[in-house]
C-alpha cells in the first residue's frame, strides 16, 4: 500500500513537470528579450562605428581591407558574416546588432545541449538560464563586435569535441574540425581552447592512440 502510494506521489510529481523542450524555448525567449531591451537606446563605440562604416564597401575584400588598420589583429569570420549581414538585411545600427543577438541567443541553446550531455536536462536548463541572465553575455550580444559569435563557436567546439570523443560518427568530426577553423578565424584567442582539447586527450584518452592522432592531424 506504502509503495503503491509512493508510486502514484512519484508520478503525479513527474507529471507535472515542464517538458524540457519546454524550459528550453522559455529560457530563450527570456534571453532574447533581455537582449533587445533597450537596443535602440544604445550609443555607438569608437569600434563599432568602425566596424558599421565598413560595410559600405563596394565589395567584401575593400571592406577586410578597410577594416585591417582599425584591427591589426583581425580574422576575417565575423567581419565576412558582417559584410553579408548589413548588404543583405540591413545596415542601420538595430539591425547589425540583431546579427549578434541572434548569436547570443544560438549559445544559449547550444550551451543547453552541451550540459544536457554532460549532466541532464536539470543541468542543461541551469547552465541555459546562467547564460541567459548573464550581464557580460547580454552586453557582449549587443554590440557590433566578435564577442558573440566567438562565444558561440567556442561552444560549437566544446559540444562536438564532446561527441568526437563519446566514439561519435564521422560527421561529428567534420563538424568539429570546422567549428575549431571558424572559432579560430573568429578570435585568435581560440586557439587557447583548442590546445585545451590537446591536453585534455594526452592526458584522459592517451590509450586512443587512434583517435588522438586523428584528432591532432585534423586540427594542427
Amino acid at each position: 500500500m506504502a509503495d503503491s502510494c509512493n508510486d502514484a506521489h512519484k508520478g503525479g510529481r513527474e507529471g507535472r513537470r515542464l517538458p524540457p523542450t519546454l524550459v528550453l524555448l522559455a529560457i530563450l525567449l527570456l534571453g532574447l528579450a533581455l537582449r533587445l531591451y533597450q537596443l535602440g537606446e544604445q550609443s555607438l563605440w569608437y569600434d563599432e562605428f568602425i566596424s558599421l562604416s565598413q560595410t559600405s564597401q563596394p565589395d567584401l575584400l575593400s571592406c577586410l581591407r578597410a577594416e585591417r588598420p582599425a584591427n591589426p589583429d583581425m580574422v576575417h569570420a565575423y567581419f565576412t558574416l558582417q559584410y553579408f549581414w548589413a548588404n543583405w538585411i540591413g545596415d542601420s545600427v538595430i539591425s547589425v546588432r540583431l546579427m549578434s543577438i541572434l548569436f547570443g541567443v544560438l549559445a544559449i541553446a547550444l550551451i543547453y545541449l552541451l550540459a544536457r550531455d554532460l549532466f541532464g536536462p536539470s543541468g542543461g536548463a541551469v547552465a541555459a538560464l546562467c547564460l541567459a541572465l548573464s550581464s557580460v553575455h547580454i552586453y557582449q550580444a549587443q554590440e557590433i563586435r566578435y564577442y558573440s559569435l566567438t562565444t558561440l563557436m567556442a561552444l560549437c567546439t566544446a559540444y562536438t569535441f564532446l561527441r568526437v570523443v563519446r566514439g561519435g560518427k564521422w560527421h561529428w568530426w567534420v563538424l568539429n574540425a570546422l567549428a575549431n577553423v571558424t572559432l579560430v578565424w573568429t578570435h585568435l584567442f581560440g586557439c587557447f581552447l583548442l590546445v585545451a582539447y590537446g591536453v585534455f586527450l594526452i592526458i584522459f584518452r592517451w590509450r586512443r592512440v587512434r583517435m588522438c592522432a586523428v584528432w591532432f592531424c585534423v586540427n594542427l
